[in-house]
């Protein structure tokens, strides 16, 4: 089988509107990024600097990848463009983890439930790479299974985070399994863009939980 015959293929508006949804994911990232950094850097803590750099660069290379991916036509790039995309997926996931875990839990879990997530993301990557007919339900759920493994260490999180953060969360979390739904439904119109609003639904959520903790 050709590869590029394994990409979905969307309308050109489907493709323009799926493009540049996720346009404004980079723009939310460079601002999300600046926002954090910003107040790491004044109050001069390094741990923190080093787990926003992480999650600001996996949020604007997500979003990055996945504009270039549909606004990309030639075949053989879009490809590629794909697999680094899907490979995104996974290092932001972690990504997303590591200021919350290297902030704010304090507990034996801490190493451990950093170390699975990255492993987690690493196994991923090197499946999105190796795998010729990958299987869309074993990505996605190996997306939805890294995304809900904090449950393992459910009764820590609640110790240490505030409601506020806590719900957002969750919130985050709903936003993205919800958009899974469309995700999996590629031949209903515009289900594609309607992933990527929730997409872009989760991430701020997971942002604002993030800020939370940090206010």
């Amino acid at each position: 089988m050709n590869q590029t015959s394994l990409i979905y293929q969307y309308s050109h508006t489907e493709e323009f509107i799926n493009g540049f949804t996720h346009l404004l994911g980079i723009i939310l990232g460079f601002y999300i990024s600046f926002a954090l950094l910003s107040k790491a850097i004044t109050s001069g803590q390094y741990g923190h600097i080093f787990s926003y750099l992480i999650y600001g660069a996996s949020f604007i290379a997500l979003f990055a990848s996945s504009t270039f991916y549909h606004f990309t036509r030639e075949p053989k790039l879009k490809m590629i463009l794909k697999k680094v995309d899907h490979i995104c997926i996974y290092i932001f996931i972690a990504a997303t983890y590591t200021p919350i875990i290297l902030i704010k839990f304090h507990s034996p879990w801490n190493p451990w439930l950093l170390i699975l997530v990255w492993v987690l993301a690493l196994a991923g990557s090197i499946y999105k790479l190796s795998a010729k007919n990958r299987n869309v339900f074993v990505s996605v759920g190996t997306y939805l299974a890294m995304g809900y493994v904090c449950m393992l260490a459910i009764n820590p999180m609640l110790e240490v985070l505030d409601k506020t953060s806590f719900y957002l969360l969750l919130i985050g979390g709903i936003s993205f399994s919800i958009g899974v739904v469309f995700y999996l439904l590629k031949k209903v119109p515009f289900s594609h863009s309607i992933w990527h609003l929730f997409v872009l639904a989760g991430t701020i959520f997971h942002y604002l939980s993030i800020n939370s903790i940090v206010n």
